[in-house]
């Protein structure tokens, strides 16, 4: 197939338009807790993880003294503006391999559901342990907000193995890692949480409109790749999204499709920030321990440049990648405002020996105007792509 180069059909809008711009249900993405440089790769993974890039929080963090965690205060500045709504770790219902249709409704009644603290699930390290076997799990917490008027957008963490669909008052929020259109207590998951998946806090800006005065109920149904999978995690936060708050950092989602090619799912990949003109700038991730030379977009960008990049194996799967840029360059030196572009790229081939062409993307994106969201549509290799721009 031939190479892709060409900026994506993008969404791009202030955060103070968000909800009106973007409509509609919007994929969840986000971005791992902070994990130390020389951890371990995770699954399918053959060489050490390198976390070069010191942008990888979790989400905001509440005061759990405070009683029920949704009650904390917001202590992340930038993103997460005014008081949480509900706080990671706080407590929810649960309900494993089926629920009645109006799961996620207000009007549902869930005082027979199982109770625990998050994270809930089983094979990773939980608060709450849950019974394995089942294809979907089912949770939901209610929370109080007032003067909903003046919310113009929450900001959505989800931390979940191997995906999920987030619901506020039965209306869809977002959805992560799942296929589109309806679901069932049968539906699975795109594909299995693989290497750092588990443990990211997955994060989008949604619209407010949902949110009532009074009692809410948010309902978040977490579906597995497989029934005999051997674990599920799901933790969650949501607090209103401050427009005004300045963001210090580029926020980068991108999740890569196989194509079935001579390795795949097995990949190689990279992610980088190149200048209007093509001149680079600096890689955020690279994961390729063999065929790295098949990267033949980053290599002709970079010469193999992976100053403060973080770098990784060789994937055994195509799963999403969180990162955040500083906005510095290869050298430490501030970047200035201006055009600049998000560059990815993968290859599940032999691409600068006679395979197939690499997938590679060029998204556009400018420092300086003030918080902008790019949400570039879906295409054959690349979907669920995001940028948060200063």
């Amino acid at each position: 197939m031939a190479a892709i180069e060409r900026a994506l059909g993008l969404g791009l809008c202030s955060l103070a338009a968000l909800g009106c711009e973007l409509g509609g249900a919007l994929a969840i993405d986000g971005s791992p807790p902070p994990v130390s440089t020389g951890s371990t790769g995770g699954q399918g993974s053959d060489e050490p993880w390198s976390g070069g890039v010191d942008s990888l929080p979790g989400p905001p963090t509440g005061d759990p003294s405070a009683g029920d965690p949704s009650a904390g205060e917001d202590s992340e500045g930038g993103d997460g503006g005014g008081a949480p709504v509900i706080v990671a770790g706080a407590r929810w219902r649960y309900r494993v391999g089926d629920a009645p249709a109006d799961w996620s409704a207000l009007e549902l009644d869930d005082g027979a559901w199982e109770e625990g603290p998050a994270p809930l699930g089983f094979g990773l390290e939980v608060a709450t342990e849950l019974p394995a076997g089942a294809v979907a799990y089912y949770f939901r917490h209610r929370f109080a907000a007032a003067e909903v008027d003046e919310i113009a957008q929450l900001l959505v963490h989800l931390r979940r193995d191997d995906g999920a669909l987030v619901m506020l008052n039965g209306v869809e929020l977002s959805r992560s890692n799942m296929p589109e259109g309806p679901t069932t207590s049968a539906t699975l998951s795109d594909s299995a949480a693989g290497g750092l998946d588990p443990l990211r806090f997955y994060k989008h800006p949604v619209p407010a409109d949902a949110l009532r005065e009074g009692e809410n109920v948010l309902a978040v149904a977490v579906h597995q790749r497989a029934a005999d999978s051997g674990d599920l995690v799901f933790d969650l936060d949501l607090r209103p999204l401050d427009p005004a708050a300045p963001l210090e950092r580029v926020y980068v989602r991108a999740r890569t499709r196989t194509w079935g090619g001579k390795y795949g799912p097995r990949n190689v990949g990279a992610i980088w920030i190149e200048r209007e003109d093509g001149g680079f700038v600096r890689t955020l991730e690279r994961w390729a321990a063999v065929r790295a030379q098949h990267l033949v977009q980053w290599n002709a960008a970079s010469g193999g440049n992976l100053v403060d990049a973080i770098t990784s194996a060789t994937s055994d799967d195509h799963r999403a990648r969180a990162l955040e840029w500083d906005l510095r360059d290869a050298d430490g030196q501030p970047a200035p405002a201006g055009v600049y572009r998000l560059r990815v790229e993968v290859t599940e081939d032999n691409s600068n020996g006679g395979g197939a062409d690499s997938r590679h993307v060029a998204i556009p994106f400018t420092l300086g105007q003030g918080p902008t969201v790019v949400a570039p549509a879906d295409e054959s290799s690349f979907r669920d792509m995001l940028l948060m721009v200063p």
